[in-house]
Parts: structure tokens; sequence; C-alpha cells
């Protein structure tokens, strides 16, 4: 990263809220390489953290400014007595940072592993200053479960992203199996009750990665989608086209996406396909890996429970073109449930407003329905 795009960042974030910052301690948040240093910040009246990642040749690789745990309130729905462990799971390329939550509880409680949706999301499943991967982990400790959460490999790593070969699997499949192996070298915890808690692409992986391990007692898929992700794209740009105040630009932007989509769709992608001429700028390891799945049909050859979660406000993934093919391609199989809930976004946060990007940034939690239905479902399948 160049100084100049790297104070341009800095400029874009951090000085945009004010001329008052505070720099701290710094920590080191990943001693290995690649190293990832955590910078306190204070801005005014609010609290930051600056995640700075160094590459191999001990250069600045990427910079993420974020709000502060410190300023994100737990749930109501948050139990009093919890224990959370840190852990550190080993994946082919790297380690990565995890957390295991615990409930107090009489018996070894169930565990679900969380995967969060695409993209270098962390462990908690942060959006603006939310963190839902948190919001679940806390609910269904709440309800007498236990999970872990991890940051995902692309997260530690932002050079792993760059890799044209990177595909969506290295986020979900070995950090999995580290999970599991944590799970199961451990007493306090039911080994024969290990879940998958898949959100988004996370849920469209989780029947993926159930198929290649043995011991998964069940899936819960959270607005997870099944459409092929390039017409998906393409349909929620339309989408926010057709909401912007400046419709030349956003007409430009659906045609970029278009022409994107259908370099996907044809016989030109390959791993030598410059990521700039395929959607949303992922790898073209990616769009490989992608343009070839089809997760109905793998979680139709699974035997496991699976609860299926939609809500009812969500422009991502919707009900009619990803969970109806869920519909199509599981209603009849025992053991699967599907679930709506009309008030929630693609977060599962409840509002009764169309849901747009501006509406994931203000403060809010996770619907306590969907840690509800999450919990009871896994507790009733033993």
């Amino acid at each position: 990263m160049s100084a100049s795009v790297l104070a341009a960042g800095w400029r874009s974030v951090v000085v945009s809220l004010g001329d008052d910052v505070e720099v701290g301690r710094a920590i080191a948040y990943r001693t290995e390489k690649p190293m990832i240093v955590h910078v306190p910040l204070r801005v005014g009246d609010r609290s930051l953290s600056a995640y700075i990642h160094f590459g191999d040749s001990d250069r600045v690789s990427d910079l993420q400014v974020r709000p502060s745990l410190e300023e994100w309130t737990p749930p109501h729905y948050a139990p009093v007595d919890v224990t959370d462990t840190q852990l550190v799971l080993r994946t082919p390329r790297t380690g990565v940072g995890a957390t295991l939550t615990v409930p107090s509880a009489p018996t070894p409680p169930p565990v679900a592993i969380l995967l969060m949706g695409g993209g270098p999301f962390d462990r908690d499943g942060t959006v603006g200053g939310n963190r839902i991967g948190r919001d679940i982990a806390l609910g269904l400790a709440g309800a007498g479960i236990a999970s872990i959460r991890y940051d995902k490999p692309s997260f530690v790593d932002p050079q792993l992203r760059e890799d044209p070969a990177f595909t969506p699997s290295l986020d979900y499949l070995h950090p999995v199996l580290s999970s599991i192996t944590e799970v199961r070298r451990r007493d306090d915890l039911d080994p024969s009750r290990i879940w998958l808690v898949g959100h988004s692409m996370g849920g469209r992986y989780a029947p993926r990665v159930a198929s290649e391990i043995e011991g998964i007692a069940g899936l819960v898929l959270l607005a997870a989608d099944a459409a092929p992700m390039q017409e998906s794209a393409t349909r929620v740009a339309r989408h926010l086209a057709a909401q912007s105040d400046a419709p030349r630009h956003a007409s430009a932007m659906v045609r970029r996406m278009e022409r994107a989509a259908a370099v996907v769709n044809s016989d030109r992608l390959s791993l030598r396909t410059p990521r700039r001429k395929l959607p949303l700028n992922l790898s073209p390891g990616t769009w490989l890996e992608l343009r070839d799945d089809d997760p109905v049909a793998v979680a139709a050859r699974l035997t496991t429970p699976m609860l299926l979660l939609q809500g009812g406000r969500d422009y991502q993934v919707t009900e009619h073109d990803d969970l109806s093919r869920w519909r199509a391609g599981l209603t009849g199989k025992p053991n699967v449930e599907f679930r709506v809930l009309p008030r929630d976004d693609h977060f599962f946060f409840p509002g009764d407003a169309p849901s747009t990007p501006a509406g994931y940034e203000s403060a809010q939690h996770v619907d306590p329905e969907a840690i509800r239905s999450t919990a009871a479902f896994i507790k009733a399948k033993r």
C-alpha cells in the first residue's frame, strides 16, 4: 500500500470525524507473518480501532478502521454468566483468531460454529458499528448453546484474497475443521452436537462444508443465497440503481455489472481473467467456483437437520430469488424447516422501512426471534 493510498484512507475515515485525534498504544494482534497491529484511536468523543496489516515484506498491506467494541452495547438477550476463550485456529495459509463462547451449563452444551457472509469478515461479523456474529454468539449462549466464531482467513491475510486462485472454500472449510478439533479435545463441550450456523455466503457454503466433514449434527442457514451469484449481483445493482438520486451514474453501474456477469457466464473466464472485469472485484478463482456451485443440490444430499431462516425485507437474498430455490429442492425432506421473519433485513435487523445499505449502519441488534428460532431448532434435534 503506497503512502498516498494509506494517507487517503486515513483522511477519509478518521480525519473526517474531527481534528482531535488521540492515538493509543499499539498492540500486536497477530505476531507471526502476515501480522496485524491494533491501534486504539479516540476522535472527539468516538472510540475507534485501527487494524494495520503487514505483509510478508513488512510493508503495510491494508488499513481497516472500525468503531471500537467499547462503543458497542450488548443486546438485551446477552447472558450474564458466559465465558469467552480466545483461540488460534490453524489453516494451510495462516492461523486465524477465534472466540469460543461457553454458557454456564450443568452438562456439556451443543456447539455452533458460525460462518460469516461473503467478504473479509472478522469473527464478530462487524457491519458498521454492529456485531452480528457477536449478537448470535451471545444469544445462543443465553439459550445454553456454545459457539465458535473466527476471523476469516481473507480478513487476517489481505494478500490471500488478492491471489487469483483464491476461493471462498478457503474461508470456510479449514477453519471449521480446526474448530471441530478444538471442540473434540475439550470436556466442557458436546462433540456429538456440533452445528454449522451460516449467514449469507456462509449459509450457502455450510452444506458444502458439512458434506466434506463427518460428525456435523445439523445446519442453520440464515439468509443463505442460492441463486447464481453473478445474477444476484446484477439484480442488486438494478435494485439500488432504482433508488439512486444519480440516475446516470446508477445506469453506468448497472451496465458495468451486466458486462462483468457476462464474463462469468462465458467461456472466457479463467484464472488469468483480470478481476476488474469481474463482478464485485472478486478473484477469478471465486467466480470459477461459484459459477458451478449448486448449494441446493449439495444440501439435498445431506441427511442432517436444516433450518432456513429468511428476512422478509432482505433485498440481497430474497424469498423470490433464493428461498424459493431452497424450498423447491428441500421441501418434503425430513428434518428440514423454513421460516420467514417479515420485518427483518439481510442481517436480521428488524424494522418497517424498506431496507437500504445505509440502514445497516445505525446501532442495532439481531432480531431476538431469529436467535430463538435458531436455538430452539438446535436444542430440539438430539
